[in-house]
């Protein structure tokens, strides 16, 4: 994870992702625009992890990272996920997405959409964006742990 030399230029998030194996680099991913912790995955805010680990097999495991969202934006931060295999890795997704269901290994799950709604806050008798949540009206999307595999289905 990288990118950002100050943890207070961007609140702790950071441009790239590097992969490595037995110090050998496996894969350099940029984000689109900054990434961050993986609070709009887990549905938990609180969470200020970088990433999701999710073991596939004994060799194998995917990594889920998450992308910054910015005030007024409609669209939902970049989640990317790298299904790594010793030394391989590979990325299998890379696009927006907030979720509104998660479950953690060993039943990995998460539901999301790729669009996202804004609760207003009023201060002062201003309306400012506050809390994000995953649009409803939007494409549903899933992505769970079947075996050693991730499966990937969408639907309205």
């Amino acid at each position: 994870i990288g990118g950002y030399p100050n943890k207070d230029v961007m609140g702790g998030g950071y441009e790239f992702i590097d992969i490595y194996h037995n110090g050998k680099r496996l894969i350099r991913k940029w984000g689109k625009d900054p990434l961050g912790d993986v609070g709009y995955l887990t549905t938990n805010a609180t969470d200020k992890n970088f990433y999701i680990k999710v073991p596939l097999d004994d060799n194998s495991f995917a990594l889920l990272f998450a992308g910054l969202v910015f005030d007024g934006d409609d669209e939902a931060g970049e989640m990317i996920i790298v299904v790594v295999n010793q030394d391989k890795a590979t990325v299998v997704y890379d696009r927006p997405a907030c979720a509104y269901s998660f479950t953690p290994d060993p039943n990995f799950a998460i539901e999301f959409t790729e669009k996202i709604e804004w609760d207003i806050e009023v201060i002062e008798g201003l309306e400012i964006p506050a809390y994000v949540k995953a649009d409803m009206k939007a494409t549903k999307h899933k992505i769970w742990k079947e075996g050693n595999m991730l499966k990937y289905k969408s639907w309205n």
